[in-house]
């Protein structure tokens, strides 16, 4: 028979995880969303500068690169916040001191912000270069890789945490 305690802790991760999972998908269903506008805005102007390296003709108009190949539109599912959220209540959740907590994110939501500026030149290039590939690598290949990668990092802060359930 499992462990009293183990079955709380493991009821509490749980409620504190999907609490903050609800948290977050109500968050970015309200319309008009200040908070997530800026977000989008912030990193197509990130994304579309470091593009713009490599090709001079890339604008970046609140949610939209545009370039003289191709354009990409940065909205709610694009713009890569889910692994982010992931991570957040994964660490938030789990059961250990805040000082790990707040190392975690800092070193992790910056780790995983940067892998999707990565993520959306990744996509433009491939918009450019293998269009035909870009709906399969948009809505299936990245998203899968991008959540497993914020699992990832999320059990290398469990472990690096030295915490046990």
């Amino acid at each position: 028979m499992p462990n009293k305690k183990k079955i709380i802790a493991l009821t509490k991760f749980l409620t504190i995880y999907i609490g903050i999972i609800i948290l977050y998908y109500v968050f970015i269903s309200f319309d008009n969303n200040p908070i997530l506008e800026i977000y989008i805005n912030i990193t197509s102007k990130i994304s579309a500068l470091i593009l713009s390296i490599f090709d001079s003709s890339i604008i970046a108009d609140k949610q939209l690169i545009s370039g003289s190949k191709f354009s990409v539109i940065l909205s709610f599912g694009c713009e890569g916040s889910e692994p982010l959220a992931i991570f957040f209540a994964g660490v938030m959740s789990y059961p250990s001191v805040i000082k790990y907590k707040l190392q975690g994110l800092v070193i992790g939501l910056p780790a995983l912000y940067l892998l999707n500026i990565i993520r959306i030149i990744l996509l433009y290039f491939i918009g450019v270069n293998f269009n035909t590939l870009f709906d399969f690598a948009h809505t299936t290949l990245f998203p899968i890789i991008f959540i497993l990668i914020a699992l990832a990092f999320w059990m290398l802060w469990i472990n690096r945490s030295n915490i046990k359930f």
